[in-house]
């Protein structure tokens, strides 16, 4: 999985991985035998060629840059856009 650290998709809010919440501490304690957090690609390249290999179920947790756009273009205010899913869940 890769974490940046934000909810870059409501103004760059930080989550609780940016505090400590260790992503990969909660899946080895959910059961996953191969847990590992990385920070640069040379560090996720070996390791996912490691699990590929491994033949166990592993979670990687890739630390990135929180960047994307410089705003997000909607036609729907934020709070309507959670009534608008909450509708389409009914309905299907």
């Amino acid at each position: 999985m890769f974490d940046n650290e934000s909810l870059l998709s409501v103004g760059g809010f930080p989550t609780a991985t940016s505090t400590g919440t260790d992503l990969a501490g909660i899946a080895a304690a959910a059961g996953v035998p191969r847990t590992f957090t990385v920070r640069d690609l040379d560090a996720f390249t070996r390791t996912f060629d490691a699990a590929l290999h491994a033949g166990d179920l592993s979670t990687i947790v890739a630390k990135v840059e929180a960047s994307g756009p410089a705003g997000y273009v909607t036609d729907l205010a934020l709070l309507e856009n959670r009534f608008e899913f909450q509708r389409w869940l009914r309905q299907h």
